[in-house]
Order: structure tokens, then C-alpha cells, then sequence
């Protein structure tokens, strides 16, 4: 870097972001730009109409030649690795499918002879957006604010400082606190329920809510957040929309289902499975029993609420039938 001005490297790097991660920006759009951030006595060039026939300025070719050798410099030193993970990218894989993971409280307790005739009469929305369901969250409303939050996480060193999977956990997190209106503890114990759809090591726990080798970077970079929207950088206002409250307490209780059994007895992750009257969790084969370690009993909590509504939570051991709870 000493031996490059800092002004020569900026415009480099925009040339190069440019072509890896957005619409492709004409070399000339940059170069007249950085004249008049620079040298605004200098004239920029715009090959059309009077111009067209008129050779750039000196200064317009010194910028040009600088930015286009400067850029052979920088993809030498990042090694020419321009695979950046993208948080967005993430956060968008990690939740594909949520609405389907998620149904309120009426939608679970309702028949399936109620569910069809109110069907026919209102439609399969029910008016609502997120299936009739009065839970807040949903796929929708889960990407639109996370991409508001990430355009404002932008304008900070954060994207820098912390890995894309822990930007986009922290992100997740933020999310659910907002539009539930819950705390933050209780906001990472339920977007650590899918904490493997992001790849890090983070899960649930009945003490701690959320626990994992990943969880304190993903505290650090909330608390990091915080900070600059306290600092005036990002929208300080968002601070104003945290709950205040007490967070729930211990234990913490489970707000998805899992079907874990064969699973767990392959040594895949858990699939999550929606909620209502139709699930079949089944039972693993004797000899997937034998082979299996025994699942904890976490593991066979099953929930009969909302993501985020009241939990009522049945125990059973491996071995007993399921019960019908609804």
C-alpha cells in the first residue's frame, strides 16, 4: 500500500468490485468521477457529440493508465480469489422454505375439514399473507427487513471484520427480534434452531437458549451493531425497536419440530418439518436403533405451537408410540 496512492487503489478496487459483484461500470464512468472528486480542473471525457472526435485529457489518461495497471496489482495480491460469499446469499439459502416450518397456533389446532371448507370460502390466503397465519414472521417479511439491515450493516467495517455465515446468523437474529418484539437472548434461542441451515456451529440449548463454538462471534458482531447504530453510523432509530423486556425464562423451550430419528441415525442434520396434524415422525428400525447413538431428550421434545407463540412441549422415550396431541 505505500507504494500506491490511496486514491489510485479506491478507484481500482470500485473497477474490480464492479465487474465481480455488480453491473459492470464503464472504465470512463470511474475515471470522470475521480476527476471531479480530485481534479476538478481537470475535463472529463464523454466520447459523443461535441466531444466525439476530441482525445481525453492528459489527466483523464493518467487515470485511466493508473487504474487499469493498479488493477493487475490487486489481483495479484488477493491471489486472483474472487469467490466472495455473500451474506445475502446465505440468509436467503438459510431460510428457503420458513413458511413451510411455521404455522400459527389456529392453523395447528384446525382440522382438516375445517382447513379445506375455510379454503374454499376465503382462498388458500385467508387473507393473510402468510397463509392465514397470524405469526408475524415469514419468508417474506424475514428478507425484506434482512436486506434493509444489511444495506445499513454495509456502510460499516462489519462485512470486513466478520465472516459471511456469522453476518448473516446475526443478521437472521436482528430480524426476529424486530418484528416478534422479543429479546435478544430469546431472539438467537430461535434462530439457533437453524443454526446448521447457516453452517456454523450453533444450536439450541434448554439453559442457554443458544450455545456453539460460532455464537460468541455472532454476540460480538449483534454487539458491534449495536454500537455503530448507537454511534449515529447506522440508523440509531433501530435501537428505539429492541425490546426492553425481560427475557423468557429458563428453560428454554424448542419452538420447531424436528423428525430426527433416521436422521441423527445417519449422521445427517434434523430436517425441520411443519407444524400440524398430519406429521408421521416415525419410528427408527431395530437395527438403525442398535447402530444409533441415543438421540437426547431434546431431541424428542415435540412442540405444538407457533414458532414464536407458546410452547406446549409433550416427552416421550424412543421406544413409546406418538401420541396424538393436537
Amino acid at each position: 500500500m505505500a507504494d500506491f496512492k490511496e486514491k489510485y487503489i479506491a478507484a481500482t478496487i470500485l473497477f474490480l468490485a464492479s465487474k465481480i459483484e455488480e453491473e459492470p461500470l464503464k472504465l470512463r464512468r470511474i475515471v470522470n468521477t475521480c476527476l471531479a472528486k480530485w481534479e476538478q480542473n481537470a475535463q472529463p471525457w464523454e466520447p459523443h457529440g461535441d466531444q466525439s472526435l476530441q482525445q481525453p485529457s492528459l489527466e483523464y489518461q493518467r487515470w485511466e493508465r493508473n487504474i487499469l495497471s493498479t488493477e493487475e496489482i490487486v489481483l495479484e495480491a488477493l491471489c486472483f480469489d474472487m469467490g466472495v460469499e455473500q451474506p445475502w446469499v446465505v440468509l436467503r439459502r438459510a431460510v428457503r422454505g420458513f413458511d413451510d416450518l411455521v404455522r400459527s397456533r389456529e392453523m395447528v389446532a384446525e382440522s382438516s375439514r375445517t382447513a379445506e371448507e375455510r379454503e374454499k370460502v376465503n382462498g388458500r390466503q385467508n387473507g393473510h399473507p402468510n397463509g392465514g397465519s397470524k405469526v408475524k414472521l415469514s419468508e417474506r417479511v424475514i428478507l425484506d427487513l434482512s436486506w434493509t439491515l444489511m444495506n445499513e450493516a454495509h456502510v460499516t467495517p462489519l462485512p470486513i471484520l466478520h465472516q459471511s455465515r456469522i453476518f448473516a446468523f446475526g443478521i437472521f437474529a436482528l430480524t426476529i427480534a424486530f418484528v416478534e418484539q422479543i429479546t435478544l437472548p430469546d431472539a438467537f434461542a430461535a434462530a439457533s434452531e437453524l443454526g446448521s441451515n447457516f453452517a456454523l456451529d450453533i444450536g439450541f440449548d434448554d439453559e442457554d437458549g443458544a450455545s456453539g463454538s460460532d455464537f460468541a462471534d455472532v454476540q460480538e458482531f449483534v454487539k458491534q451493531f449495536c454500537v455503530y447504530c448507537a454511534s449515529g453510523l447506522v440508523d440509531d432509530k433501530l435501537l428505539e425497536c429492541l425490546s426492553t423486556r425481560e427475557p423468557s425464562s429458563r428453560p428454554y423451550m424448542r419452538r420447531l419440530r424436528y423428525a430426527a430419528h433416521s436422521e441423527r441415525a445417519h449422521g445427517q442434520q434434523p430436517k425441520m418439518t411443519p407444524l400440524g396434524d398430519d406429521i408421521d415422525v416415525g419410528e427408527p428400525s431395530a437395527a438403525l436403533e442398535e447402530s444409533a447413538p441415543t438421540p437426547r431428550q431434546d431431541e424428542l421434545l415435540l412442540g405444538e405451537e407457533n414458532l414464536f407463540g407458546e410452547i406446549s412441549l409433550v416427552s416421550r422415550q424412543p421406544d413409546e408410540p406418538m401420541q396424538d396431541t393436537a
